[in-house]
Order: C-alpha cells, then sequence, then structure tokens
C-alpha cells in the first residue's frame, strides 16, 4: 500500500537503498549489523513533509525544554563535552524528570566549570561509591566512574573529543556504522552501565545523540565542534518512539523496539531525503512525535 502521512497522499517511490556504505571501509556482508532495506517505500510528498518537519522544529526554541540546552550555557571546548555527555547519558524517562536531574548534577559544580570540578576531584563528594539510586537505574557509583573516567581522558589527552579525534585517524573508527558510539562507550568501565551503553547491538541512543550535538554543524542546536568526523556517518538517535513515528510515515516495517539495525536502516532512509546530513531528519520524526504525543 501507499505511504501517506498528514493526508499526503501519492505514487510512492521504491527505495533501493543499499547495505550501509561507511567511509573507511566497506562492512562485512556477514556482519549482524547488515542492513537491507527491503521494499520500503516513500513518496515524494512524504519527503517534501520530513524537510517541512525538519525545517520546523530545527530551531532556537527547541532548545528550552531539551537537554541540548544545558551545553549552550557554556563555552569552553572541554565545558561543552563534558555537559554535552551528562546530558545526553541521562536523557531517560519523562522530560521534565531528565531536566530537572541534570539541573541538579549541575548545580554539584557550584561555581567552579566542569573541567575545573572534575579534574579537582570533587565529584566524588556530590557521586559517592554507592549503589543508590541517582535517577532511575542510574546509581550514585556509574556517575562517579563516568566522572572519573573523563577525568582520566582530560588529564591524557586535552578532551574528549581529541581523544576520540586522535583514535579515529588511527583507524578506529573504520570497523562498521556506529563504531564512533562503540569507541567512545569502550572509554567506560563496564560499570557504568547502563548510563554508558555497552551493548554493541544497541541502537545505543543517549550516544549517538551525543554525537549528533557535537558533529553536526550549521545548526541552532546542534554545535558542530568535531568537525573531523563527517555528518553523513552520524546514526539516528533511536529509541521506541522516533521508530513509533518512522512506523507511522512508512519509513521502517515491521515490529518490535529499537536496535542498532534499525538505527542504520532509518539512517539509511533519511539519508535518501538529506543526503550529506541524514540526521536532520531527527529533528523531524522526534518534533512530530513530541508534538503529537507519539
Amino acid at each position: 500500500t501507499d505511504a501517506a502521512v498528514g493526508g499526503l497522499p501519492g505514487r510512492p517511490i521504491r527505495i533501493s537503498a543499499p547495505v550501509v556504505h561507511f567511509r573507511h571501509s566497506e562492512m562485512d556482508s556477514k556482519s549482524p549489523l547488515t542492513t537491507h532495506m527491503e521494499n520500503i517505500q516513500i513518496t515524494p510528498e512524504i519527503a517534501a513533509r520530513i524537510r517541512e518537519l525538519a525545517a520546523q522544529y530545527e530551531k532556537r526554541e527547541f532548545l528550552m525544554d531539551d537537554p541540548s540546552g544545558f551545553m549552550h550555557r557554556y563555552t569552553e571546548r572541554r565545558d561543552v563535552e563534558i555537559v554535552a555527555l551528562i546530558a545526553a547519558a541521562l536523557a531517560f524517562g519523562k522530560r521534565t524528570e531528565i531536566l530537572s536531574h541534570i539541573e541538579t548534577f549541575l548545580s554539584y559544580m557550584g561555581q567552579e566549570t566542569p573541567t575545573e570540578w572534575l579534574l579537582s576531584g570533587k565529584y566524588k563528594d556530590a557521586f559517592p561509591d554507592s549503589t543508590k539510586s541517582f535517577y532511575r537505574v542510574f546509581t550514585f557509583r556509574s556517575i562517579r566512574l563516568m566522572c572519573e573516567t573523563l577525568a582520566t581522558i582530560i588529564s591524557e589527552h586535552g578532551s574528549l573529543g581529541e581523544c576520540l579525534e586522535k583514535e579515529c585517524r588511527c583507524g578506529a573508527c573504520a570497523k562498521h556504522p556506529g563504531r564512533l558510539a562503540t569507541l567512545l562507550a569502550e572509554h567506560f568501565p563496564d560499570d557504568c552501565s547502563p548510563l554508558i551503553a555497552k551493548c554493541e547491538q544497541s541502537a545505543n541512543k543517549r550516544l549517538n545523540l551525543f554525537l549528533r550535538w557535537m558533529v553536526r554543524s550549521n545548526s541552532p542546536v546542534d554545535l558542530g565542534l568535531w568537525t573531523w568526523y563527517p555528518a553523513s556517518e552520524l546514526i539516528m538517535p533511536l529509541d521506541t518512539h522516533v521508530l513509533a513515528v518512522a512506523r507511522q510515515f512508512g519509513l521502517m516495517k515491521g515490529c518490535g523496539g529499537a536496535t542498532l539495525r534499525q538505527a542504520i536502516a532509518l539512517t539509511d532512509i533519511l539519508r535518501t531525503v538529506f543526503p550529506d546530513d541524514p540526521l536532520k531528519g531527527d529533528f523531524a520524526l522526534f518534533g512530530y512525535g513530541v508534538t503529537n504525543g507519539i
């Protein structure tokens, strides 16, 4: 059947998008992450609707009630990266609760910059080595370990971005799509999970959201600090809500929850609408979902 959203009919265009092409090396066709998007159809009207929604929601007003707003309070690159990772890591659950707990987290820093606070070790006072919950499934101990790891990375490499850039330039990002999120997660101990997701089959929504903030440029929301990584190779920050919207728009089929395989498939589809910047489509799907309670 023809896909239609918001009363938009039209003759469908069949997408014959191939296996994901990664710029560093071709994926192994036997890889469990290989995705073939068979029988996916999109109409010109829906493609136009996605572009329209992306333009509607990718505005500075988006920052008002979104975790991405916190990183815009800072100007020093290292501080921005730290706060962005904290905000993305805690972006789970009800929006009001997410914003409240990020605000609480940042209040522990007092008058110090995030970098100063981490390097001074004062995070240990705010986050004792305890399995008590700070927010939902995120324990004080997991946050303490995240802070400890960030402090080590900054001490040894200067910043999180510099650390990952060095590793990617040495070929560490060349294995398969989603590798940058996996590479980032590998720096953190297993006890940081689920704050920092460690499963390679996971959609890894929160880390991919952080990477969107760091990589995409020319945006009132995303910062484009990491110019060394192409926006065209980012992976959609996929969760069940965005997945539901994608299915409503006819961009995805089937059922089940968000996985890395599905995140890669949706990224490929959005690349047919935004060839050099597929995650621009995240604003369309996420914004539409929030507005319509999906």
